[in-house]
């Protein structure tokens, strides 16, 4: 006899039908990273290969207060770093800046612009008038401009909304 109520019924295991729910989507990387960008916003950085006269090199901005941008750089510990070919490209979320040598970052997660722009975006950010015109969102929180076409910003807009309406309903 199962020692919680209801654990089980005729064709197998409530709790491994739960439990095989819970994990519906954790092969979805995507999504994952997402859910780490909604949990570490607004520490971000973006990572741009640049060539220099002495070979390449990745430069890593993180925005800061009044938009100033830091240059920082990947600890050596961080599985993003990759020794030999460097960072790819693109945003990424960092759990702590903390300087040594130099400013690093540690704890680093890759994330896409569309999961800054609905985790991260605060609703009065997100303007189709101002996207028509620098053709990017500012998100003040983390001093990052990230650049999309009105389409985009007006469905992250509208998803935000229709999170917002969710987390209310999933609340009461």
């Amino acid at each position: 006899e199962s020692k919680w109520r209801g654990d089980e019924s005729e064709n197998g295991s409530k709790s491994d039908e739960k439990r095989n729910n819970a994990n519906a989507n954790c092969g979805n990387a995507a999504l994952m990273r997402a859910i780490v960008c909604a949990g570490l916003y607004p520490r971000v950085c973006k990572v741009e290969k640049t060539r220099a006269k002495s070979g390449s090199y990745e430069k890593l901005m993180t925005g800061g207060a009044n938009n100033e941008q830091q240059l920082v750089f990947m600890h050596p510990s961080s599985v993003n770093r990759r020794p030999a070919l460097g960072p790819r490209d693109g945003w990424y979320v960092y759990e702590q800046k903390f300087e040594t040598s130099k400013l690093f970052v540690s704890g680093t997660t890759r994330t896409s612009p569309h999961a800054l722009l609905l985790f991260g975006a605060k609703s009065d950010e997100i303007s189709i008038e101002k996207v028509a015109q620098t053709g990017g969102v500012t998100l003040g929180a983390a001093g990052v401009r990230i650049r999309t076409d009105r389409e985009t910003a007006m469905l992250m807009k509208l998803m935000q909304q229709q999170l917002a309406k969710l987390f209310l309903l999933k609340a009461k």
